[in-house]
C-alpha cells in the first residue's frame, strides 16, 4: 500500500517581488491609519521585521514588478515579540448593494 503524498508547500503570491510593511495606527471611519515601516524584497525575513518594530498590528502588502498589490495579510504583534496572523477589521460597506431594474417597455423612453 503506497502511502500518501504531502502536497508541495505553496509559496504566497508568486508573482511579488516586493514587500511593503505598514504599522496600523487607530481605526478611521473608512479603514485605518498607517506608517510605512519599509519596503523589502522578496526573501527578507518580515517576521523578524515586524518584532523588532514592536507590538502592534501590521499590514503586509506584496506587489509586483509593477508595484501592484498582488495580495494583503494582516499580522499581530504581542508584547513578548511573537507574531501571529490576524482577522482583518470589519469596516461597514462605502457602496450599497447593487439594485435590479427591470427593462422598460419598448414605448416608453427615458
Amino acid at each position: 500500500m503506497p502511502t500518501p503524498a504531502k502536497a508541495p508547500a505553496k509559496k504566497p503570491f508568486p508573482s511579488a517581488s516586493e514587500i511593503f510593511i505598514y504599522r496600523c495606527k487607530t481605526p478611521t471611519e473608512t479603514g485605518m491609519k498607517r506608517e510605512l515601516i519599509g519596503n523589502f524584497v522578496r526573501g527578507s525575513d518580515i517576521v523578524r521585521v515586524m518584532s523588532h518594530s514592536g507590538p502592534g498590528r501590521y499590514r503586509v502588502e506584496y506587489r509586483d514588478a509593477q508595484r501592484s498589490i498582488v495580495g494583503v495579510r494582516i499580522y499581530e504583534v504581542a508584547r513578548d515579540g511573537s507574531v501571529q496572523r490576524a482577522q482583518a477589521l470589519k469596516k461597514r460597506r462605502k457602496v450599497p448593494p447593487p439594485t435590479y431594474v427591470p427593462p422598460a417597455d419598448r414605448r416608453s423612453e427615458w
